[in-house]
């Protein structure tokens, strides 16, 4: 068994296709390529720790709204552990009870480690209008972590302060394995 880590599928989200760059010329291709990646890496007995921004819900009316989630979450290999984004609407966690969480601590290695899906920004940095409430509600509770493991970020950075960036976009629309985390929390260890 393996542990797993990713974020930012927005599955059903056709404006992540032009607002990201995203290389597939529709929702269909971007959705086949995701759920392909995801099984061929991940196991039925794998836990896929999820960094938010699962699904993106357009229909109204929670039938439609439960469909939507369950489609995509049935496909994927793995138990999946939810922390919430910000695109993921109430239908969608609940689908994830009782594994879902707004933050998760965990270790991951010799490192202490805060799951959430916004990162945490480093001081003097430009924080997108988005974050600010978010970012200084937390900032204490999260200081305390060696390392924030998120997503939200959609740019290729793979590095905010010390947040790790385990969004799709940064990983060839992958999850990632714990190993892969823990050599990159190294590495960074050895160049701080």
């Amino acid at each position: 068994m393996t542990n797993w880590y990713t974020s930012d599928t927005h599955f059903n989200h056709v404006n992540i296709l032009s607002f990201c760059g995203r290389p597939f010329h529709t929702l269909d291709e971007m959705h086949e390529v995701l759920v392909n990646n995801w099984n061929a890496l991940v196991s039925k007995d794998d836990t896929v720790y999820f960094l938010g921004d699962f699904c993106f819900v357009y229909e109204r009316g929670s039938s439609l709204q439960n469909k939507a989630v369950l489609q995509w979450k049935n496909k994927l290999n793995g138990n999946i552990v939810m922390i919430h984004g910000n695109h993921d609407h109430k239908i969608t966690r609940k689908h994830f009870q009782p594994e879902c969480y707004f933050d998760l601590g965990i270790q991951i290695g010799k490192y202490n480690c805060m799951l959430a899906h916004r990162p945490l920004y480093p001081d003097g940095w430009d924080i997108p209008a988005r974050d600010i409430t978010n970012h200084f509600a937390r900032r204490a509770a999260y200081e305390k972590y060696d390392f924030i493991i998120s997503g939200h970020l959609h740019d290729l950075r793979l590095w905010t302060g010390r947040s790790l960036n385990v969004g799709v976009d940064m990983h060839d629309f992958k999850p990632i394995s714990e190993d892969k985390v823990l050599s990159l929390l190294e590495n960074f260890e050895q160049q701080s």
